[in-house]
């Protein structure tokens, strides 16, 4: 039995992951809720999610389905421990957020959520190279 599909689901545009230096980024954690986000330049006033993996979700402006940002839930409980060399990363970056090794948090971070992007032709990053 072939079942309607209900919801198509939008092909996300991961091109800004490339085209931009880990230091464009701004990474606030929520320890109450223990969220970490990172949004491309600015928080994004209007923002859909997609579910990626390990508790990551991609947020992207549901009109030109660029991804803006990323939401990674569980971070310090769940993601640190599971992805060491972010626990890592994150034990070694102070809250104030120094330049070196913020950007150095930022492009772990970016590196590992890549790895859970769908294959999507040109639009996924894991063909591309990420920032240095």
């Amino acid at each position: 039995m072939d079942f309607p599909m209900l919801l198509e689901v939008p092909t996300l545009d991961y091109t800004i992951i490339r085209e931009t230096e880990p230091t464009d980024y701004i990474i606030n954690y929520d320890r109450d809720l223990d969220t970490l986000f990172i949004y491309w330049k600015a928080k994004p006033d209007l923002a859909a999610h997609r579910y990626l993996k390990d508790g990551v979700y991609a947020l992207y402006d549901p009109a030109t389905l660029r991804v803006l940002g990323f939401q990674i839930e569980e971070f310090e409980r769940l993601f640190v421990v599971r992805y060491a060399i972010i626990g890592d990363a994150w034990r070694k970056t102070p809250l104030f957020w120094r330049t070196r090794t913020r950007k150095e948090l930022v492009q772990v971070l970016l590196k590992t959520i890549a790895n859970f992007f769908p294959s999507e032709g040109d639009k996924s990053i894991r063909s591309c190279p990420l920032p240095a």
